[in-house]
């Protein structure tokens, strides 16, 4: 009996240590979407000019008339000897002034964050002689079908006779894909900021000089961005092809913009000037809340010389330097 007791109490014990018990099953969800910065456009033009004429002893402009040999008409020193000219006179249209200019690219279809990837497309463009860019998506800025491609490698080619060509590059920039509308209730104001700035490095000089002064190279760079307050990414719409299955929303988007030097180029020819800084702006107008989804930035190159080109290899490596953050300080 005493035996069946101690099994009864035992059981007992087993039952009430179940006989209560919680548990709880919770779930939440990551959200994880980096930016993604990438070269992605890129275009060429050189507007036909009529005849340039300048004296190989003073570098000063003379005439045509004068190069012809035609004395009375040599001005300020010029001779015959010493006066010439570009292009010849049954050069109707001025197409010696631009039809050496070329640029050549490789670009791939954009991959996320990965800049070798994919098959490449090559691209060889020519100037055209008027004073629109000849450029790898064609486009208004900002180019909206310029995010779906990424660019390997370019180089600029100008054999005109007359330094007077123009170039761009554009930088595409992808923000994340989160929703950062109720940051400015629990945390300081967002405060992106951008930059973006134009080094050149001369490779090769033709009789000490370099390019950038030979050429009277001067740089801008404009920023155009979409500041987004609401999650739907697709609200943008701005890249074909990538938007399927996005459904209609009322949020609200606002526009940024930026130029550097109130829109006007920075000299970068002086022997001391390699580096211009061009834009470098506080808070993208993010108003706490509002963070850029989808920018373009074009850096544009001009030379304003108007020189005739030397005919030894000038070489220089430009270099773009363009940075979106959220700091902490701002310069």
């Amino acid at each position: 009996m005493r035996k069946l007791l101690l099994s009864a109490a035992i059981l007992l014990g087993i039952g009430a240590q179940n006989a209560f018990a919680i548990n709880l099953t919770f779930q939440f969800d990551v959200n994880s979407s980096g930016p993604s910065i990438y070269a992605c456009n890129a275009g060429i033009k050189h507007v036909a000019s009529a005849n340039v004429c300048f004296d190989r002893n003073t570098n000063l402009a003379c005439t045509p008339g004068c190069a012809a040999g035609v004395e009375s008409q040599c001005k300020g020193g010029a001779t015959p000897s010493s006066c010439v000219c570009t292009g010849e006179n049954y050069d109707s249209g001025n197409q010696g002034t631009w039809r050496l200019d070329f640029l050549q690219a490789n670009s791939a279809l954009w991959t996320d964050n990965q800049v070798q990837s994919g098959a490449s497309t090559a691209h060889l463009l020519t100037a055209d002689g008027s004073a629109n860019f000849n450029q790898i998506t064609a486009g208004s800025f900002p180019v909206l079908n310029a995010y779906g491609r990424q660019l390997k490698d370019l180089t600029i080619n100008l054999g005109s006779e007359v330094y007077n060509a123009e170039y761009f590059v554009d930088i595409c920039y992808r923000g994340p894909q989160i929703d950062y509308r109720h940051n400015g209730q629990t945390v300081p104001g967002l405060n992106f900021a951008l930059k973006a700035n134009a080094t050149i490095f001369d490779i090769k000089l033709a009789d000490g000089q370099s390019y950038r002064a030979l050429s009277g190279l001067q740089v801008k760079a404009e920023a155009k961005c979409l500041m987004n307050d609401e999650f739907d990414y697709c609200l943008a719409d701005l890249i074909p092809g990538e938007t399927s299955g996005c459904g209609t929303t009322t949020a609200t988007a606002h526009t940024y913009g930026k130029v550097s030097n109130n829109g006007a180029f920075v000299d970068m020819s002086g022997s001391a000037i390699n580096v211009a800084k061009l834009i470098a702006d506080a808070s993208m107008n993010s108003n706490g809340h509002v963070t850029p989804r989808f920018c373009q930035v074009r850096y544009s190159f001009q030379e304003t010389s108007r020189k005739m080109r030397k005919w030894k290899l000038q070489q220089a490596r430009i270099c773009t330097y363009t940075e979106i953050s959220e700091p902490s300080t701002v310069e």
